[in-house]
């Protein structure tokens, strides 16, 4: 019977032993999965900011290697709430999340 709930216990928590951790997030670009080469990331940059700037929105972005078998929307939840901005600039702000391996997009909004 021990080894029955045991096992079954370990099923649950196998989850969350493999999830997803993420670095500490800055609020523009966050190419994690090195998807961009150096002229589209500078080029990119420039288009958020001239974005921010003429409509006070800020659009984050995030690409990972791999979900690493959570879902993009829980990524893209664990991800939004980790942004370091304050409450009215999370209201203002949308991240969009790549996932490389899985081919997935999410967008979060605030």
């Amino acid at each position: 019977m021990m080894i029955l709930v045991a096992l079954l216990c370990s099923f649950l928590f196998a989850g969350h032993a493999h999830a997803l951790d993420l670095p500490t997030l800055n609020p523009g670009i966050n190419d994690l999965a090195a998807m961009f080469p150096p002229a589209s990331y500078t080029d990119l940059e420039q288009r958020l900011r001239r974005f921010k700037t003429e409509t006070a929105s800020s659009i984050v972005v995030l690409t990972v290697k791999s979900l690493e078998g959570e879902s993009i929307d829980s990524v893209s939840r664990k991800a939004f709430a980790a942004l370091p901005l304050n409450e009215s600039d999370l209201r203002k702000t949308v991240l969009l999340v790549v996932a490389r391996k899985e081919r997935e997009v999410s967008f979060q909004a605030g």
